[in-house]
């Protein structure tokens, strides 16, 4: 589980407003929350997630972005709850005053560090470790899913092993190993597929909700 940068290169629509851009707004982002990084595949589509405004459109220095498409970011409804209209501080390239960092600007994998065996989400910088506070990125859902990454993370390196194990004994003439090391290669490539498509699938377009 991993944060995606965005692209400081968006393309600005030419007609509607915010509230009709969030197809693009999600692609862009990569179907993800910027903040807590759950996929939409893992949290009931693109329905439970909303087009966030970085610089909130309710404070009045930055009502001129309200339609800017380089202040709409993909958020799950539960990060944008908890950030709301919040802005302590205006992002600062060092991270040393608590705020949000632009996604576009900052690789947000850059700002924390993850618990190898607790899964728990660290900020390393003023700002992430406010973000972390604030936005709660250590709620229950996320840490399974940093676990579920993970293993899908070990199966992947799990299958580059049994591979190079397999032709280390079909080449020693092991014929009974290699087929029970090919049975379970079989069983993990599986595994890790469906694990990926679980991961990256869109449960359902938005025009089908709006029948």
């Amino acid at each position: 589980m991993r944060w995606k940068r965005v692209s400081g290169e968006r393309v600005q629509p030419n007609r509607g407003r915010y509230r009709n851009w969030k197809s693009q707004v999600a692609n862009d982002c990569g179907g993800q929350c910027v903040y807590c990084a759950i996929h939409e595949s893992r949290f009931g589509g693109l329905a439970n997630f909303h087009v966030e405004h970085h610089r909130p459109k309710s404070n009045p220095r930055f009502a001129h972005l309200k339609d800017v498409i380089t202040n709409l970011y993909l958020a799950c409804a539960i990060c944008n709850w908890f950030k709301g209209n919040d802005w302590p501080n205006d992002p600062v390239n060092d991270h040393s005053v608590v705020g949000y960092p632009d996604p576009a600007s900052t690789d947000y994998n850059d700002l924390f560090t993850i618990g190898a065996d607790t899964y728990l989400v660290v900020g390393i910088f003023p700002a992430s470790k406010y973000v972390t506070e604030r936005l709660y990125l250590n709620r229950p859902q996320l840490i399974l899913e940093r676990r579920s990454w993970a293993i899908e993370y070990r199966l992947g390196q799990f299958e580059h092993f049994a591979l190079d194990a397999a032709k280390v004994l079909e080449g020693r003439g092991e014929k009974q190993a290699t087929r029970l090391i090919a049975q379970l290669l079989k069983i993990v490539v599986d595994l890790n597929q469906q694990f990926r498509d679980a991961n990256r699938v869109r449960p359902y377009e938005l025009a089908e909700i709006r029948r």
